[in-house]
């Protein structure tokens, strides 16, 4: 591509694009420690943070789910058990 061709070769695909389209600083290319540590840096922060949200909230539901059924099973069998016991002294 020569540069003096770069804005029709970008219009192609990027209707819109404009004259200063062509010096977008990233163009199509994913940013790299090389290039741009900057955000690069900040890209991969926020991926292993979210990553790490989704995490942490999927542990806290299932530890949630689990009390949650651990309570019912108890609340379900201590009032069997009182029935139970109930019916035995009435003999």
């Amino acid at each position: 591509m020569y540069p003096a061709n770069l804005q029709k070769t970008c219009q192609h695909c990027h209707a819109e694009a404009g004259i200063t389209f062509p010096q977008a600083w990233l163009s199509h290319y994913a940013p790299t420690w090389e290039n741009t540590p900057l955000l690069f840096g900040i890209t991969s922060f926020y991926k292993y943070l979210l990553f790490a949200l989704l995490a942490g909230m999927g542990v806290y539901i299932l530890i949630d789910v689990r009390r949650r059924i651990a309570d019912r099973l108890k609340k379900y069998f201590s009032k069997s058990v009182s029935v139970s016991e109930s019916q035995s002294t009435e003999k």
